[in-house]
């Protein structure tokens, strides 16, 4: 569904950025931490935070990579 989608449209823009820095021989890295809501977040704020700490968290586990969690699925 969507939030399949989601995910792998975040994994092509991470191999989309890598190519064309690669290509000019720059060594930029691309972290994306998605975060896909069932429900609308109680703020933006928290919708921003979580996004961040699963970037933080992806950088940390080798970067070039994408981690998406979705909040208020059963």
């Amino acid at each position: 569904g969507e939030i399949l989608e989601d995910e792998q449209a975040a994994h092509r823009l991470v191999q989309g950025i890598h190519d064309a820095m690669s290509a000019q021989g720059w060594p930029v890295t691309t972290s994306i931490g998605l975060v896909t809501y069932v429900a609308a977040p109680a703020s933006a704020a928290e919708m921003l935070s979580r996004a961040d700490r699963l970037m933080y968290a992806v950088k940390a586990a080798g970067r070039n990579q994408v981690r998406q969690e979705v909040v208020g699925q059963a």
